[in-house]
């Protein structure tokens, strides 16, 4: 069995913090793209830091009972976005995913001499993480996990069953093996904890001047590491005691470091930096849950079966004999897909019959490409119709040489009284590229009183979601274009047609300024 295990916290935040998100919405829908792109999987499990069912998450976690500083920054972060990141759990629910929330430490009491025990502070999504790594190696099930945490990293295994970590930086997908990360954090996985407790972590918020031994790189760190042998007490005791003298009769500035901060420091920043494995979780019901896949979703066979690529190929002469048949020259404009890469020359009125549609929509479209974003996918409450996202649409578009053109029909901005709401008509008429006949048309509606855009706490400032209405409304009209100018309709759906009716949210009852404007 091959598991993804994703780090939602890690995967949420890099995508909010790349930029402003007003709603939080974007961050939501990215990080659940992020993980349907990673690839095809049996099990798919998400950990999560705490319970974000309970009042209060998120909670404190426990290796601040040892590091006042560890990951304090994060509590400043807005609140609508812990919000979405809570949305974005409950959506990995319903899409399958199984959802493993971090328990909380418990430690010996002191007040009645350890017969009893208390809640020292909250386990966090790493230590899920290795518990399952730790459970499904010892089951004979090979892992890949989804994070930007360098944490991580000590989880790596080469020898069977292997563990994978999976990083995207400028949204392309790295996978790092054991060789990728000696040579990314210049030592073994088994010694990447040891490197963070003497250099320290500033992601985590034991790093620069609140670091184990503030002014040691990580360059020194693996220099002390060397020199005992790789083990972590022991290069920090070596340095405490050393004799070690400059040109000059001064004692180096890392052993003066060492002697000022001790031993303690260490054998505390070991325990911040080391994942647990023996969190109190049943893996157990990883193999017992349904397959839950991000294989991309089926799309009907058109009558004659799937088309080679040998059948492309002659698909893809045929309508380029007919093109220039036709002296559609305009058509030679349209863009090169990036994969494959090879020109698709399809004008629209040469692509009714099913086949060919079939065979440029699979060869155009794809799942999970190399840049992370899917053309198309399965959307958790819209049907098991695959929506084409408008990644997918603005490659459809260049395969099939249309662009668009929009009209706003009706807007009502309403941002003061009683009765707030942002709401935009759009039409998006299509065309062809150098022809400029219309080739097909689709009208969409967006307004801020969707699901998607109502808060929890109910402080929504409708004044920032203007754009976001108006922009959403947009892409609908074009993707809906898109399906019917290319008769893609009967592959996909916009993403929003089958949504219930409750996620279009309720107009305000019976507002008069509604009804004149």
């Amino acid at each position: 069995m091959h598991i993804l295990v994703v780090d939602i916290s890690s995967v949420f935040w890099t995508i909010a913090l790349a930029g402003a998100h007003a709603d939080g919405n974007l961050p939501r829908d990215f990080t659940m793209k992020d993980i349907a792109s990673c690839g095809q999987y049996d099990r798919v499990v998400i950990a999560v830091d705490g319970d974000e069912r309970e009042d209060n998450w998120p909670q404190i976690p426990w290796r601040r009972s040892i590091w006042p500083t560890y990951k304090k920054d994060r509590e400043e972060r807005a609140q609508h976005l812990w919000l979405a990141l809570k949305d974005t759990i409950a959506n990995c629910e319903a899409a399958g995913y199984i959802v493993m929330r971090a328990p909380a430490k418990e430690d010996a009491n002191p007040e009645d001499d350890g017969k009893t025990s208390i809640k020292i502070g909250q386990y966090e999504a790493d230590d899920v993480i290795g518990t399952v790594v730790g459970w499904a190696r010892k089951a004979g099930h090979s892992c890949d996990i989804r994070s930007n945490d360098s944490d991580l990293a000590q989880l790596v295994r080469d020898d069977e069953p292997q563990v994978r970590l999976l990083r995207k930086i400028k949204g392309q997908k790295i996978v790092v093996d054991v060789t990728a990360v000696t040579e990314w954090l210049g030592v073994h996985p088994k010694l990447v904890a040891s490197l963070k407790a003497i250099a320290g972590d500033p992601s985590d918020g034991y790093g620069g001047k609140n670091s184990p031994y503030p002014g040691i790189g990580e360059k020194t760190a693996i220099e002390l590491l060397k020199k005992a042998n790789w083990k972590t007490v022991d290069a920090i005791q070596a340095a405490i005691f050393s004799d070690e003298k400059t040109a000059d009769g001064k004692t180096p500035k890392h052993i003066k470091i060492c002697q000022e901060q001790g031993i303690s420091a260490v054998e505390k920043a070991v325990k911040l930096a080391r994942v647990a494995y023996e969190l109190p979780i049943d893996c157990s019901t990883i193999e017992e849950a349904p397959t839950t896949t991000t294989q991309p979703p089926s799309l009907p066979i058109p009558e004659g079966g799937e088309v080679s690529d040998e059948e492309f190929q002659t698909i893809q002469n045929k309508l380029i004999t007919e093109r220039d048949a036709t002296n559609v020259e305009a058509q030679s404009k349209a863009i090169a897909l990036v994969e494959p890469p090879r020109m698709l020359w399809a004008p629209v009125e040469l692509v009714a019959r099913d086949r060919e549609l079939y065979a440029l929509i699979t060869r155009a479209l794809s799942f999970g490409p190399p840049d992370g974003k899917n053309d198309y996918g399965l959307i958790p409450g819209c049907g098991n119709k695959p929506a084409l996202f408008d990644v997918g649409a603005e490659r459809l578009a260049k395969v099939f040489g249309i662009y668009p053109r929009f009209k706003v029909l009706k807007e009502v901005i309403q941002l003061f009284g009683e009765h707030q709401i942002v709401l935009f008509i759009v039409r998006c008429r299509v065309y062809k590229v150098g022809a400029d006949n219309q080739v097909g048309e689709a009208i969409a509606a967006c307004n801020s009183n969707e699901k998607t855009f109502k808060r929890k706490d109910g402080a929504t400032p409708i004044c920032d979601l203007v754009h976001s209405v108006f922009a959403r409304a947009q892409k609908r009209a074009w993707v809906k274009g898109v399906l019917r100018a290319t008769g893609a309709q009967k592959y996909f759906s916009t993403g929003f047609d089958n949504l219930d009716e409750a996620e279009f949210g309720e107009w305000p009852s019976a507002p008069q300024w509604v009804q004149q404007s």
